[in-house]
């Protein structure tokens, strides 16, 4: 061989061996990072268990006769729970089951369709039991609740034992957790009585961070870190939770590093999703972060529209979809109950808008249909709504002036015959348009700074903060579908009266999901409505009842039904009231001005 053939030979040889040492380089590098990130958690693990210990034993030295103990036993679960925060994400995202026994929320929840209730349990429950207004009479409930915490944190740290990380999983559960930080924990959603979602979001973000960090590569992230520092230091040096500028934090802080980190999965080509739900390509706020589930094409949403109007589709053809949802009522009515189509008897709820109806897991005030085809059927052949039939809708779209349009938007459909269904999946699609997030508040956090007043920037903090409206209409869909992953819907007993006066309040006796679901913790409950475009669609509540949002506002401020001195059995709404002044109600008022959307 000569010398030239024997030099290619040995350059081939190097960069063979090249390639291999690299290749080893990132599997060692891989293999560090992970070691890393087990002996971070590892560590955080055993100090939320010395903090559950501890708040067991305080506990147990709860004393009537001596105040002290209570606040002892306050503060050792303010500690137990910022330590929990700094292993949330990844309980949350890798063992959900274990996290809920941990941070359930206060009150019972059913595992549907199932119909397998769960129990509160967790640090939420014993708030609510330490903040009671005697906190001594249920030491025996709390006892036993910080027992359990205490023997279940204790396994914890047996769940990394040969526990195998990845480097997507673990941002995604950071993306998941950003998200929650974002639109649960900074409104004080899992700690409305100690009031710690400031300093617990710090220390969320801070374990993000130290995630994030043990797996950069780089200067290049510097960017991120800086980000991450940022918001972490505007936490802390703005902790309490009343005083707290969430506005500021959201567009200046949290929304930037959520672009941040994006770019930093991105570059490192770390990309998962495990829930169809969330768009991580979208940020929390521009409303393409929760994927609609398409029901077809832009066809579909035409043909929807027309079916939406037509009175044909109701039983004496006097009725259409529009005639109760107006659209410049914004596809609301405008009266406290719409009428029988049959006689002048009111129907039995308030005509609910339907702009952002396509971002809710169930319909109907009582969430009785799973999605929006049923509900459409449904209200079609409600015998006081539409009180039509398969007949009558078939004869109606299988005529010479529908046909084509079917043909077309359901082209790919080999069906000679088009149904009722396929009415209900054509209106669904148009429903589905009606979500144009464009209000004030929409174009201030995407950057006009002239969007919003000064008294409804006062207004959201207040929402969010004091007022802790947000822990029920969760942004930035202001309903109750929760974060982060928006696929429940939450219900609510809020004690709601039989009128907006006050003075002579009994409970209304209408008893919502109970009716469709007759389990105890149902009872008066009703799904948590969209507070998008509320100021265009007076009169409020499930019967209409209440003529104004400053009436609402005002209900919510006295502690729902309990306030008023009409015990509702089960109520989910803090009877605590808000304290919320006279000034302090308008510039709330003055917010939900800024929700109303752009025609």
């Amino acid at each position: 061989m000569n010398s030239k053939g024997l030099k290619y030979l040995i350059t081939i040889g190097v960069i063979f061996l090249s390639i291999i040492c690299g290749a080893s380089a990132i599997e060692k590098s891989k293999k560090d990072s992970n070691e890393q990130a087990v002996v971070y958690l590892q560590s955080e693990l055993v100090s939320f268990c010395r903090e559950t210990a501890a708040l067991s034993q305080t506990i147990g030295l709860l004393d009537s006769a001596r105040h002290a103990t209570v606040l002892n036993a306050q503060n050792a679960l303010l500690k137990c729970r910022l330590h929990y925060k700094r292993v949330s994400f990844f309980l949350d995202y890798y063992f959900p089951h274990q996290a809920r026994v941990f941070n359930a929320p206060a009150k019972y929840e059913a595992e549907e369709p199932y119909m397998e209730y769960e129990e509160p349990q967790g640090m939420q429950l014993i708030e609510s039991l330490l903040f009671d207004s005697n906190p001594v009479r249920n030491k025996g409930a709390l006892i036993m609740q910080a027992a359990v915490l205490k023997e279940s944190a204790a396994g914890l740290p047996m769940l990394l034992y040969n526990f195998s990380f990845t480097a997507p999983g673990l941002m995604e559960s950071a993306r998941i957790e950003l998200i929650r930080i974002m639109a649960l924990y900074i409104e004080g959603y899992d700690a409305p009585f100690l009031k710690s979602g400031i300093d617990e979001s710090a220390g969320a973000l801070l374990a993000l961070r130290t995630i994030v960090e043990i797996y950069a590569s780089g200067k290049e992230d510097a960017k991120l870190f800086k980000q991450f520092d940022d918001a972490i230091k505007y936490l802390k040096a703005h902790g309490s939770f009343d005083a707290f500028d969430r506005l500021t934090f959201l567009t200046q802080y949290a929304v930037p590093l959520e672009k941040g980190l994006h770019c930093f999965i991105a570059q490192n080509q770390w990309y998962t999703s495990s829930c169809s739900q969330l768009d991580y390509n979208a940020g929390l706020f521009n409303g393409e972060i929760l994927p609609l589930e398409s029901h077809s094409n832009k066809l579909t949403a035409v043909l929807g529209e027309k079916l939406f109007f037509d009175k044909s589709l109701s039983g004496n053809e006097t009725r259409s979809c529009a005639t109760c949802h107006q659209p410049d009522k914004f596809f609301a009515d405008g009266l406290a109950k719409n009428k029988d189509i049959n006689s002048d008897r009111p129907l039995k709820r308030n005509t609910p808008s339907l702009y952002y109806c396509a971002f809710q897991s169930t319909q109907f005030w009582d969430g009785r249909a799973k999605d929006l085809q049923t509900q459409i059927v449904e209200v079609l052949n409600d015998q006081h709504e539409m009180n039509s039939s398969a007949e009558k809708i078939l004869a109606a779209i299988n005529n010479a002036n529908y046909k084509p349009l079917f043909a077309r938007a359901f082209q790919n459909d080999t069906t000679k015959n088009f149904t009722v269904h396929h009415a209900a999946k054509a209106i669904a699609s148009f429903l589905q348009t009606l979500a144009p997030m464009n209000s004030a508040f929409d174009r201030y956090v995407k950057g006009d700074n002239a969007a919003m007043t000064a008294l409804q920037k006062q207004g959201f903090n207040l929402f969010t903060g004091k007022a802790q409206c947000a822990t029920c209409h969760f942004v930035p869909l202001f309903n109750g579908s929760t974060p982060p992953f928006f696929n429940k819907s939450e219900y609510e007993v809020l004690g709601t009266p039989g009128s907006e006066n006050f003075a002579r309040a009994k409970l209304d006796a209408d008893n919502g999901r109970y009716a469709y679901f007759p389990i105890f913790f149902y009872k008066g409950a009703f799904k948590t409505p969209t507070l998008r475009n509320i100021r265009k669609t007076a009169p409020y509540m499930h019967n209409g009842e209440f003529s104004t949002t400053q009436k609402v506002i005002e209900f919510y401020n006295k502690g729902g039904g309990d306030g008023l001195k009409i015990k509702a059995e089960g109520q989910t709404l803090s009877a605590k009231p808000l304290g919320l002044s006279k000034k302090e109600m308008v510039a709330i008022d003055s917010f939900l001005t800024a929700l109303t959307d752009k025609k």
